[in-house]
């Protein structure tokens, strides 16, 4: 055995003493805390022969905390009262018999909050829970038969990322394709955006760009997020789509009292990034709003090179800004009654020339707006517990031109090539917890309409995504039981029905006869989802999982209705196309010690119809169209496999150590007759590792981070992804805080190494097939206050 992996497996089996007791020490002054909470008369009158307890459950940031599980248990009886917290973070327990309890509150991502109570006959009394963040490695739980890992916005400030897609690129397993300075999308496993359930405070948001400019996870703010929620396989059942797993960003929410958190972010390249949030209210009544503004110059890698020199940008284009985006969002929330909650919320971000190498075109502006309104109701007593409903609207629309290229140089307009895309979408979902069995209904309307105008086609328009529409209906159920003092199991099961539709007088429906046989223009498709999983403990140390779970994914407007002629090649969407399924199995186990904590995941996907990119030969002439082939879509099957290793460990009492590694490997089955002739799916990360030391001693603290990727061979050459080398990247943050102000200083790619991160650099329609390369030394500071 070489000594370093011996070096690492000695770390590995020192861990979880220190992170055990960093977990009881925060338990004890959460419960101190809340033990400190002052008794106040109940809204509701006590029956004088029972008593009632009741309270709110906030984050470091007192920012209230909706879905925290809340138990209340009287130590004489083992009888137990489970309570979630609605959107406002209170929770109510009352009809309660006289006598000792103890309280728990959870909740993915948090340190549990723990008290001890005796409550006497008629007595009411307020008891509240303030949870201290938990790291991402301590953060791995089990919910609703999900593997969820969170990020906090207090580790997205130590890090340079620039958007949340850069930000969840440090979670195991999770990778970013980076198109430009900004606007990182995502990969999960092997799964890409579209074959993921990406949603903001549970709404669904989708980019109106066809290439991916505008990812759903870019129209959240860093300074409106509270945490970054990541569910891994197809194991989701509340939400449709869900075939690689599910990405939430969720919000801060408005807080009791007031408070307010400035904060400014500045680094490399001018990069400035101020912005405050502020909340004040009381417990009946709570506002919350904010902005945000960020800006970017165009940034140098490795060699001193813009990125930007590597495209066909102007030269007065080279250099300059990169990005602008703004960013204003306000929260509200009225609790009208004992157990009733109501939210509403709004946000807008307007974001301008943003400049994506990777691609012919730039996103001149692109505005989004999320708007939602929810209603709780919570009852404490009996077999019922709570009911909720929400309905949300969101809305992109994004302008993108060649207007900062060489390719628009002498032409009749400003550009050469243009898109305007709209897209919206509209939804609601109520749901209610009956016991152990949580069920529910889902229903939305996602509209894309995109029009393009190409000076080789004479500016006409032509309608590439032609007003589709999306109107969908699901419902799911889940059950929890837990089977003796170590196991739990979870099922769960969804129906699906969908109905797709282009508009027929937009659609270029002689490109789908051309090249797909077929001038359809809408289809119907109704699916089933279900998912089991199973843990059980085993003695004090080990902790073993096993899932299985199926779901299955409608394709989106783009892939079945897609219809642009171009010069040489056109491109079309296929709509033959059927659902793509996906069955998959997880095992993991973790061991959990005074000295360790090390858990290993290994996933396996088999996707039926799976979607992939391939050039489609002409099969009917048609007039008008004279290319002799097209980019399409096709169905193919295809398997995925993934393993995950996590490990920390305490070398002292202030000094940690943490090694992350993840690898998949996806293969799809060829057919030669569609041209598909590659074995490899496209844009899949090679091995990725990092290692990282940590010494912190809660007012200051100090990183070193090791990042090392694997060579990129496994590519697909139908698409002409090439081999990528290796390369190895070494990063530095050290921060502090007294008081209300907390300051963090970051170095990323210290040696400032030349590098590319790998992935396909080939969406089509507007690829330009150039490599971004990584940013070279790259600096960050961030100050914030909070009060």
């Amino acid at each position: 055995m070489s000594r370093p992996l011996l070096m690492v497996l000695c770390a590995v089996g020192l861990s979880a003493g220190l992170a055990g007791d960093l977990h009881a020490q925060i338990v004890s002054d959460s419960a101190r805390q809340a033990r400190s909470a002052a008794s106040v008369p109940s809204r509701a009158e006590v029956r004088p022969d029972t008593a009632e307890v009741d309270g709110i459950v906030v984050g470091p940031d007192d920012a209230r905390l909706p879905g925290v599980t809340v138990t209340i248990t009287n130590t004489a009886t083992r009888q137990v009262l489970t309570i979630v917290t609605a959107d406002h973070g209170r929770f109510s327990g009352s009809n309660l018999a006289p006598g000792e309890y103890d309280l728990t509150a959870t909740l993915d991502g948090f340190l549990q909050g723990s008290a001890r109570l005796t409550l006497g006959a008629g007595e009411s009394r307020a008891q509240n829970f303030k949870l201290a963040l938990a790291t991402v490695s301590e953060s791995v739980n089990v919910i609703g038969s999900l593997v969820k890992e969170t990020i906090a916005v207090s580790e997205i400030r130590e890090s340079t990322a620039r958007d949340v897609g850069e930000a969840l690129a440090e979670l195991n397993g999770v990778y970013k394709i980076r198109k430009g300075a900004i606007a990182n999308d995502i990969i999960v496993h092997g799964f890409q955006s579209r074959n993921l359930t990406v949603l903001i405070d549970g709404d669904r948001v989708y980019g109106a760009c066809p290439n991916g400019m505008d990812p759903a996870a870019f129209h959240a703010d860093f300074a409106e997020v509270d945490h970054l929620d990541v569910g891994k396989g197809p194991y989701d059942v509340r939400h449709e789509g869900s075939l690689g797993g599910v990405v939430n960003v969720v919000t801060r929410a408005p807080a009791q009292g007031l408070h307010a958190s400035p904060n400014l972010a500045f680094g490399s390249s001018g990069y400035i990034n101020p912005s405050v949030t502020a909340s004040a209210g009381t417990a009946a009544m709570s506002v919350l709003g904010g902005f945000s503004f960020r800006t970017s110059d165009a940034y140098e890698d490795g060699s001193g090179t813009l990125y930007t020199q590597y495209a066909n940008y102007r030269p007065d284009q080279v250099a300059g800004k990169a990005f602008t985006a703004n960013t204003g969002w306000v929260r509200g929330f009225v609790s009208p009654g004992a157990g009733h909650s109501v939210q509403v919320a709004y946000t807008r971000q307007k974001a301008t020339d943003v400049k994506y190498a990777y691609l012919q075109m730039d996103g001149i502006w692109d505005t989004a707006d999320r708007a939602s309104v929810s209603y709780e109701w919570a009852r404490h007593s009996g077999w019922f517990h709570t009911v909720a409903a929400r309905a949300y609207y969101t809305r992109v629309n994004h302008w993108m031109t060649d207007q900062f290229r060489t390719t628009s140089i002498g032409m009749a307009r400003e550009y050469s090539m243009a898109s305007q895309a709209n897209t919206n979408t509209a939804g609601g979902s109520v749901e209610a917890v009956l016991g152990s069995i949580s069920t529910g209904v889902e229903a939305y309307r996602r509209n894309w309409d995109i029009s393009t105008l190409m000076a080789g086609m004479k500016y006409a328009p032509q309608y590439s995504v032609p007003d589709v529409s999306i109107d969908h209906l699901g419902a799911f159920v889940e059950h929890r039981r837990t089977l003796g003092a170590g196991t739990k199991v979870e099922v769960g099961g969804r129906v699906d029905w969908s109905r797709s539709a282009a508009d027929a007088s937009k659609a270029n429906t002689g490109l789908y006869y051309a090249y797909n046989g077929t001038r359809s223009t809408s289809t119907t498709d109704a699916g089933v989802s279900a998912k089991a999983r199973v843990t059980h403990r085993v003695g004090n140390l080990f902790e073993l999982t096993a899932g299985v779970g199926h779901t299955e994914r409608v394709p989106d407007p783009q892939e079945r209705y897609y219809s642009l002629k171009r010069t040489g090649s056109d491109w079309v969407g296929s709509p033959n196309l059927r659902t793509t399924g996906n069955t998959g199995v997880t095992g993991g186990l973790s061991y959990t010690h005074r000295r360790a904590v090390v858990s290993a995941s290994v996933y396996h996907d088999r996707l039926t119809d799976y979607i992939t990119v391939h050039s489609q030969k002409k099969i009917n002439a048609v007039p008008g169209i004279m290319n002799s082939a097209a980019r399409s879509y096709a169905n193919v099957d295809a398997r995925m496999w993934t393993g995950e290793l996590t490990a920390t460990c305490p070398v002292t009492d202030s000094l940690f150590t943490s090694f992350n590694a993840s690898y998949t490997r996806a293969t799809k089955d060829p057919n030669p007759a569609l041209g598909i002739t590659s074995p490899n799916v496209a844009e899949i990360h090679p091995f990725l590792g990092t290692a990282s030391i940590r010494y912190d001693r809660s007012a200051y603290f100090g990183e070193i981070q090791a990042v090392f990727s694997g060579k990129h061979v496994h590519v697909d050459t139908d698409l002409q992804e090439e081999p990528m080398p290796a390369y190895g990247v070494l990063n530095l943050k050290v921060g502090g805080q007294k008081r209300n102000v907390r300051v963090t200083f970051a170095v990323d790619n210290v040696l400032d190494a030349l590098y590319v991160d790998h992935m396909s650099y080939q969406r089509d329609p507007f690829r330009l097939g150039t490599r971004v390369r990584e940013p070279g030394r790259n600096y960050y500071v961030n100050v914030a206050y909070r009060f």
